[in-house]
């Protein structure tokens, strides 16, 4: 079973939120497993800061790209054919960095 460990960051959303920068979450995870179970093991540890409010969102960010989107408060990224990629095509080193970008509303 080869393993490829996960590092993942998230923007702050709030001044209150910067108490606990930089969000640094890291686990490991089989190399077959898509970036829809990565998603999926993120949404049980609560990963996602919950924000007050409509019309924000969160952009994934692997290797300098998009790879997916999370509307409003959702913790389920909306569809596309990336969350079926296995994180062993995106891994560099056994290693997959994962940037959550955070977009607010406009005000």
């Amino acid at each position: 079973m080869n393993n490829i460990e996960i590092q993942v960051t998230r923007d702050s959303v709030s001044m209150g939120d910067d108490v606990e920068a930089p969000h640094y979450y890291s686990f490991n995870a089989e190399a077959s497993s898509s970036l829809s179970a990565i998603f999926s093991h993120l949404n049980r540890k609560n990963y996602l800061a919950s924000v007050a409010g409509n019309n924000h969102s969160w952009s994934v960010i692997v290797n300098g790209e998009v790879v997916a989107t999370f509307l409003g408060n959702n913790q389920i990224p909306v569809p596309s054919d990336s969350l079926n990629l296995a994180i062993s095509s995106l891994s560099n080193q056994n290693r997959l960095i994962i940037r959550f970008s955070y977009k607010s509303a406009g005000t």
